[in-house]
C-alpha cells in the first residue's frame, strides 16, 4: 500500500471510530505505526480545572505507563500550549462566552 492509500485508510478509520468509539485503540495503533511512535492517546483538557482527561490510549500499558500517568497527573495541568490554543482569538479582557468588542477598521 502506498503512502496516499495509507493516509486515506487512516482518515477512513478515524471517521469510523468517530461513530464507534470502541475502534479508537486500533485506530491509534494504526496512526502510531504510520508515524513510527510507540504510544498514542486522545485526551481533552478542562479549561477551568486544567485537568487532562484521557479518553483513549494505545501502547500505554506496554510501553509508557509511567509517562501517561505523569502527563495525566501533572504535566497536563501545566501544558504550556493549552492556554494559547484554547484562547487564541479571545481578548484577555473579554469574559469567556462573550464576544470581544468590535475593532475599528483601519483607514
Amino acid at each position: 500500500m502506498d503512502e496516499i492509500e495509507q493516509v486515506v485508510q487512516i482518515i477512513g478509520d478515524i471517521y469510523d471510530a468517530s461513530l464507534d468509539p470502541a475502534l479508537w485503540p486500533s485506530v491509534l495503533e494504526t496512526i502510531s505505526s504510520y508515524v513510527d511512535s510507540v504510544a498514542a492517546s486522545i485526551h481533552s483538557q478542562d479549561s477551568i480545572s486544567r485537568a487532562a482527561n484521557v479518553h483513549f490510549t494505545w501502547g500505554s500499558a506496554e510501553s509508557a505507563p509511567h509517562y501517561f500517568k505523569l502527563y495525566a497527573e501533572g504535566y497536563g495541568k501545566i501544558n504550556p500550549i493549552f492556554p494559547e490554543a484554547s484562547h487564541r482569538d479571545r481578548n484577555p479582557a473579554t469574559p469567556p462566552g462573550q464576544q470581544p468588542p468590535p475593532q475599528p477598521s483601519p483607514g
